[in-house]
């Protein structure tokens, strides 16, 4: 069941969404837009969209690659946990779901004139 975005509950969750992101560690925070940025730059060098500011379909794959090739280039996991963590921080943000966006789920809609809109956290 999806929310109306004028509905009370919305509303709730949303103000939910913008107080764990507040109380989340500054260090934390710091770490997650480094490892964000990071992503991005790898996604533009591939010929992909900013994933900060515009969602698309290949998305999920392309995150996949990109985990793929920090699991294989560092000894340490630590690097792919962090985008893992990132993402769904980034794409559960109160600006982010606004407009019936889901936090938990990535969803591909075909319309009537066969164009694909993305919604949701790729995560």
């Amino acid at each position: 069941m999806e929310l109306r975005t004028a509905s009370r509950l919305y509303k709730g969750a949303v103000a939910a969404r913008r107080l764990a992101y507040e109380r989340l560690e500054e260090r934390t925070q710091g770490d997650y837009t480094s490892s964000l940025r990071r992503f991005t730059v790898f996604c533009e060098k591939e010929g992909c969209p900013n994933p900060l500011e515009q969602r698309f379909i290949e998305l999920p794959s392309v995150l996949a690659a990109y985990i793929h090739q920090l699991a294989g280039s560092n000894s340490s996991q630590w690097s792919a946990e962090k985008i893992r963590a990132a993402l769904p921080w980034y794409y559960s943000r109160p600006d982010m779901i606004i407009g019936g966006h889901p936090h938990d789920k990535w969803v591909i809609e075909t319309h009537s004139d066969r164009r694909q809109v993305t919604r949701g956290n790729p995560a």
